[in-house]
């Protein structure tokens, strides 16, 4: 739907004065770069990082701004273009390749500083905020006030100039010193924008939509403080039905038959179906309380009737879950009173079927920040259906309610997998990137190990057999040579001939600078040279390595074979410079054109191919590379599919569940409260926001705590 014409009008009019904003922005940026020590998170800053980022702001600040607005005008088309058509018409946003943007660690940490910015402003201009939001909402003609409502918001403009700051072609640490820079200028110009767009919008006579109950910015929703009531605790919910004081004096006029109960309940609670929105949420075991304590056989089935009304009050009064979500577990309120007045086992065992299914209607649901999300919309669709057949069913028993958790699980398992069809491509690049990691990794260590173990031959019969290996060699063979290794797997397989024959050139290459003995020998290395020269040329190629680097290695490599040839390696006479861009076979005629002078002592290594799948059990002790470390806690590891985050994304805090794993857990893939916005992160990401307390279970008790919690508030 078009943008509405006063709120076009009001965009059209920030994004005219994003020059002068940004202009301004960008002088006191490098005026931070120029004197560091005025700035905490600038002090002890190498000085060419901080150079380069002054540089870069100075030359290119008015492309920067361009780059600002241009965002700009994206992300509030976006925003206030998106249709909001009911439930049942709404269709997920399909998300592209280039929606997707491996947060690693570094990208991490620059999350975190953006989240400083964004909290920095959000606490010293909280009621200004909220007052253009409102406003907006009225010129963008919102039922209500939203997230999106405030085109000014500090997440999504500092988002933006940070983003839009990736024109200046900055990375590493003058990218990072630029950021902090940053940090304090922007503070205070998306104060001053707040400020004023406000004022203009007053000027105008704009008055504020009307605020309704919404999630706080971060999804923390207020919930009771915890009561350290263990109602995992076998027998928990039976010693809290004890603790609950009935109607005393009401006359029992029940017949003593479970049965003729059962069917009393039924007909007195079944009579008045739940209606819809607030009409849904009426606890009706509350409200006839004193007529079904009239029926009860004896004390203990009026404390389960008081037990139930004040759960059932709790669980659909829970604000963590969205309207639908309480509407349903409205709906099971009569089987459960009937199920926990048939079953005493209901309240002994915190594994009942009955839990379980609350329990997971509530964790798979919490995150979802909308009542028109229409995976959620789709997903209750099912729930209904399964809260029906309960209500209506001829028994309540356990066996009913764990065949509801099992439809329950494949809804759930049928909605993740929805999502995960619509970002397939996304995933698929994911598990590429995984793959390509992995495979580095065991490649680097494999070929770490062969250099290491090729200049530690042990001597033999008073004989030096170590092949000498440069340090620039060594680098290539563990470095640009892993890369090409990795390119050639992922490209023909890892079980190839040609990724075989691409992991064994180590060992050629290595072999091949061994002392050699006797003419057999050294014949022998001039045949493999040719062939030693073109896989690396076509690897190289493969990966990009630039023209002098490629150069550089193969220069190196023939002096090597060329001091071994004439004799010089124990002589220690300096290798000749090889010209550049020689042919295979031109290096063979020039070899064959050497002098042929005594061979130095030597043993012959033998050619090896090597079972990729087997390279990773290298001795640790061999490598140089940093442990990966376990992540932080326990819950991270266990982490599964389907379970909701708070965490820092793009610099601010968001509601997000798991959707993907990659195999390895190294790549993870979330879903945000907002649809069709996904985040990928690296596992070392992930653990940094973990240690840093920025990403953390969304609600660390579960649906039925908080309703005991709420319950045993309300009674004190």
């Amino acid at each position: 739907m078009p943008i509405p014409a006063p709120l076009q009008r009001a965009l059209d009019e920030l994004l005219s004065g994003v020059p002068r904003w940004m202009s301004r922005l960008a002088h006191e940026t490098r005026g931070q770069l120029q004197s560091p020590t005025t700035t905490r998170s600038l002090r002890g800053t190498a000085g060419a990082p901080l150079f380069d980022a002054e540089v870069a702001v100075h030359q290119h600040h008015p492309l920067w701004a361009r780059r600002v607005a241009e965002l700009l005008e994206q992300r509030w088309r976006a925003d206030f273009e998106a249709p909001l058509a009911p439930t049942a018409t709404r269709r997920a946003t399909p998300r592209s390749l280039d929606s997707l943007s491996l947060v690693d660690e570094d990208q991490a940490d620059e999350n975190v500083e953006l989240l400083r910015i964004v909290q920095a402003v959000e606490s010293s201009h909280d009621a200004v905020l909220r007052e253009l939001q409102a406003r907006a909402a009225t010129l963008a003609g919102h039922d209500r006030v939203r997230a999106e409502s405030n085109p000014l918001r500090p997440d999504l403009l500092a988002r933006v100039v940070w983003d839009a700051a990736g024109v200046l072609g900055l990375a590493g640490p003058a990218r990072l010193a630029l950021l902090r820079a940053l940090a304090q200028p922007l503070i205070d110009a998306l104060g001053r924008l707040a400020t004023d767009a406000l004022a203009r919008l007053e000027a105008q006579g704009v008055q504020p939509a009307a605020w309704r109950a919404h999630t706080s910015r971060d999804r923390r929703v207020p919930t009771p403080v915890s009561s350290g009531f263990d109602v995992t605790r076998p027998g928990a919910l039976d010693a809290l039905r004890v603790r609950m004081r009935p109607q005393l004096g009401t006359p029992t006029t029940g017949s003593g038959s479970l049965e003729a109960l059962d069917a009393d309940v039924l007909r007195m609670l079944g009579a008045a179906a739940p209606g819809a929105g607030d009409a849904a949420l009426v606890n009706r075991v509350r409200e006839r309380l004193p007529l079904l304590e009239a029926l009860a056989r004896d004390i203990a089935d009026r404390q389960v009737m008081e037990l139930m009304a004040g759960l059932v009050e709790a669980l659909i009064g829970d604000a963590a879950l969205r309207m639908p979500v309480r509407a349903a577990l409205a709906r099971l309120q009569v089987p459960l009173l009937r199920l926990a007045l048939r079953e005493p086992a209901l309240l002994n065992d915190y594994t009942h079927p009955a839990w379980r299914l609350l329990e997971r209607l509530g964790s798979h649901t919490l995150g979802f920040d909308d009542d028109a999300d229409p995976r959620l919309g789709a997903l209750m669709q099912g729930v209904d259906a399964v809260c029906a057949e309960l209500a209506g069913g001829r028994r309540a028993d356990a066996a009913a309610f764990a065949h509801a958790l099992e439809q329950f699980e494949a809804l759930a398992r049928a909605d993740l997998d929805a999502e995960r069809l619509d970002a397939r491509e996304l995933i698929e690049r994911l598990e590429r990137t995984e793959r390509r990691s992995a495979l580095r990794v065991g490649l680097r260590r494999m070929a770490q190990a062969h250099v290491h173990h090729a200049q530690a031959e042990p001597l033999g019969r008073g004989q030096l057999t170590a092949a000498r290996v440069d340090a620039q060699l060594a680098a290539f063979l563990t470095g640009p040579w892993v890369d090409a290794m990795v390119e050639i797997a992922l490209r023909d397989g890892e079980d190839s001939p040609a990724a075989r024959a691409a992991v064994a050139l180590v060992d050629d290459v290595l072999d091949s600078l061994r002392p050699i003995r006797g003419s057999g020998e050294r014949e022998r290395l001039i045949a493999r040279v040719p062939a030693i020269v073109q896989r690396i040329e076509q690897g190289c190629a493969l990966i990009g390595l630039p023209a002098g680097e490629r150069q550089a290695v193969l220069d190196l490599l023939m002096n090597r074979h060329r001091e071994l040839l004439r004799g010089d390696l124990l002589r220690g006479e300096l290798p000749m410079a090889a010209p550049p861009g020689l042919e295979p076979q031109e290096i063979v005629r020039r070899l064959r054109a050497e002098d042929e002078a005594q061979a130095g002592p030597s043993a012959v290594g033998g050619d090896t191919a090597f079972d990729v799948g087997s390279l990773p059990t290298v001795p640790a002790a061999l490598l140089d590379e940093v442990a990966l470390g376990a992540a932080p806690g326990d819950w991270l590891r266990r982490l599964e599919p389907g379970t909701w985050l708070r965490l820092v994304a793009r610099g601010c805090w968001t509601a997000a569940r798991l959707l993907w794993v990659g195999p390895a857990r190294e790549m993870w893939l979330f879903s945000d409260a907002r649809e069709g916005q996904t985040h990928a992160l690296t596992r070392s990401a992930l653990e940094r926001l973990v240690a840093l307390q920025l990403a953390a279970p969304l609600e660390e008790r579960s649906l039925l705590e908080r309703a005991v919690d709420r319950l045993l508030a309300q009674a004190r």
